[in-house]
């Protein structure tokens, strides 16, 4: 069924104000773009495309038993599915053939199936790429989602739910690629400080932090590698998407055949010139928080790399503490981050 686009509800939150990054176009003038993923629990896949439909107009299809999309929504094209990619590719239903079950016994099988998975499973509304300037029209969809019920991330110690970001990068060259990287991880512990990453997200294959060595040669004021030594050099120390910034979907933009040949979820990598950014839980159910929370912190790490002398001075900072330092404190590292300028909360 189609339907129009309703009039959005004003922003609810005292935190909805979307930030805007130093640089809103890319090379060839176009305005940024980003991508959002949302995971959550207590929605089936027909009330979530529900939700998305009432407040963007557009068409619900059904694409599979798990999954649908809304089509022509005033901003784009939504996903809607259960997070599982043996349930996306339907890698059951050949095993389920060759036992002879018939379409019923499917159909029944499936119920059982999404019963089971969804204890810990989410259902992931993936959006379009929206442009940087119509963020904050998304997050009428964060409160809609709040008044039916939503379950985030600390709803149940099963959720390893994320809120990902994924942001179009302003170049490709490789020095804006490496200034972004260096001003994320100089900025990783705040961040992962005031994200409060939930235990079991922290435990499982999303948010690993890279390695401290590698770190540690980004950060190096001398680190200025060309393309081909900035991918080879990422590969080497981080060839998973497992990372609060995975790199590998705009290094395979890059170099595809490279990229995925050396990762250990090739199948998995999606090649396109994006950030993705993974850090955040999803906190769908908290009312303190919002879509514009995480964003904004986001912010933070492109206006640092914006900001040459500031990076710089931060880096130098970060290489005198020795390599064997005891970790520093969450207050710690909120407090640094402030002297540094950052403002987001």
């Amino acid at each position: 069924m189609t339907a129009a686009a309703v009039a959005l509800p004003p922003l609810a939150s005292p935190h909805a104000a979307y930030g805007v990054p130093p640089r809103i176009t890319t090379a060839d003038g176009r305005t940024r773009k980003v991508g959002v993923e949302i995971e959550f629990a207590g929605l089936s896949v027909e009330a979530a495309s529900a939700v998305v439909q009432r407040l963007y107009g557009g068409e619900t299809v059904p694409t599979q038993r798990f999954g649908a999309e809304v089509r022509g929504s005033s901003l784009g094209e939504f996903r809607v599915e259960i997070d599982s990619m043996p349930l996306k590719t339907e890698r059951y239903k050949s095993i389920l053939e060759k036992l002879g079950a018939g379409d019923a016994l499917i159909s029944v099988a499936e119920d059982v199936i999404e019963t089971i998975i969804r204890l810990w499973v989410p259902i992931e509304i993936v959006t379009a790429p929206i442009a940087i300037e119509d963020l904050g029209k998304l997050e009428p969809l964060r409160w809609a989602l709040f008044a039916e019920h939503a379950e985030g991330t600390r709803a149940s110690p099963f959720y390893g739910f994320g809120f990902q970001l994924n942001p179009e990068l302003p170049a490709l060259d490789a020095a804006t690629i490496t200034r972004y990287l260096r001003a994320f991880l100089a900025l990783h512990e705040w961040l992962a400080a005031v994200v409060d990453v939930d235990p079991t997200r922290r435990l499982g294959p999303y948010v690993d932090a890279f390695p401290e060595a590698y770190r540690r040669k980004v950060l190096a004021p001398d680190y200025a590698p060309d393309e081909g030594q900035l991918v080879a050099d990422y590969l080497e120390d981080n060839p998973t998407r497992n990372r609060a910034l995975d790199m590998l979907p705009v290094f395979a933009t890059l170099r595809h055949d490279e990229v995925i040949a050396a990762a250990k979820e090739g199948d998995q990598i999606k090649a396109r010139p994006t950030f993705h950014y993974r850090l955040p839980n999803c906190l769908i159910d908290d009312p303190a928080w919002s879509f514009a929370t995480e964003w904004n912190r986001w912010v933070e790490v492109e206006r640092l790399a914006e900001d040459p002398a500031r990076l710089a001075a931060i880096c130098d900072d970060l290489l005198a503490v020795p390599i064997d330092a005891p970790p520093i404190s969450t207050a710690a590292a909120i407090a640094r981050a402030h002297r540094w300028g950052v403002e987001a909360p």
